[in-house]
């Protein structure tokens, strides 16, 4: 007795499902376990025990190996998402000064948000000016000009 190959396909579909709604990448690696065993059961006369052992011998390892090689690359390039660091996910963006600053201070329009700016230096900064976050301190961007009216 065996499973046919359609039946792997749709359990390793089902799976790859999971995955979508999980986004574990678990799932991910049995579900193309099945959709292996399926395919190879198309061109070989796999049994019910040959079967279960590419399952679980693909499963494993697998899984094994995406766990020792693929967890910490992916752990790493999370490193680098700015999500919780505002001061990072802010340098380097965009701003429009909505006034005149005055002795180096004014406010902003970053997004959809006003922000108290302090731009370095004697610079005249006027409103409509195009400028540039370099840093966050508390809650005032320190912003660079980089032209004139946007």
């Amino acid at each position: 007795s065996k499973i046919s190959p359609s039946h792997w396909m749709i359990i390793g579909i089902i799976l790859l499902l999971i995955e979508v709604i999980t986004g574990t990448t678990y799932a991910l690696w049995v579900a193309v376990s099945a959709l292996i065993v399926g395919l190879l059961s198309y061109f070989l006369p796999f049994d019910l025990v040959a079967q279960l052992l590419v399952f679980s011998l693909a499963s494993g390892g697998s899984l094994y190996l995406s766990h020792k090689y693929l967890r910490p690359f992916l752990l790493r390039a999370s490193e680098k998402n700015t999500l919780n660091d505002k001061q990072a996910a802010l340098r380097g963006e965009k701003v429009f000064a909505l006034q005149d600053f005055e002795l180096g201070s004014g406010s902003v329009k970053y997004a959809d948000s006003q922000w108290r700016a302090r731009v370095n230096g004697n610079v005249d900064v006027k409103k409509g000016d195009t400028l540039i976050v370099t840093d966050l301190k508390n809650t005032t961007l320190i912003v660079e000009k980089i032209s004139k009216k946007a």
